[in-house]
């Protein structure tokens, strides 16, 4: 009798176990699709910015490195955009283009992302990509600061003391 009592027990935590186990699956395959993609320079067809805390919470650790697979990411993402702009910019896997970084660090810059608003301000500062105008480049350089970004706070008060 007692002996079929600890059977019943067992089964019970059985189930407590499986039951717990498979609620976890779909997480855990989640994770693994969203590994393989980031291992394959691919984003996936989920949509990030509607599963951020299941597929990746941090995004910008998993960019991928080829630049077929920034261009990609870059269809949706301003780290990606930010990414390959500064790729072009310092020649890093392409040929050396600041037109081509240019428009990808205004892509990115236009929808709100602080350095690539900086970067571009540089660009316009310094003439690499766009031809060289100051009233630009310090238009970008205050929306970088906006945001609080360091450089162009400290490059803006540079330009004000001038």
């Amino acid at each position: 009798m007692k002996l079929l009592g600890c059977i019943d027990c067992s089964r019970e935590a059985n189930k407590k176990v499986l039951n717990g186990f498979v609620f976890c699956i779909p997480y855990v395959i989640v994770f693994f699709i969203g590994f393989w993609f980031a291992s394959k320079g691919q984003k996936p067809d989920l949509e990030i910015e509607r599963y951020p805390k299941i597929l990746i919470s941090e995004p910008h650790l998993y960019i991928p490195d080829t630049i077929e697979g920034l261009r990609h990411w870059a269809a949706g993402y301003t780290g990606a955009q930010y990414t390959l702009a500064l790729r072009y910019a310092s020649g890093d896997g392409v040929i050396q283009d600041y037109a081509e970084a240019v428009k990808w660090y205004r892509r990115a810059a236009e929808q709100g992302h602080a350095e690539s608003q900086h970067n571009l301000g540089l660009c316009f500062s310094e003439g690499k990509g766009v031809p060289k105008d100051e009233a630009e480049a310090i238009k970008w350089f205050r929306k970088s600061a906006e945001q609080g970004q360091a450089d162009a706070i400290e490059l803006l008060r540079e330009i004000e003391g001038r």
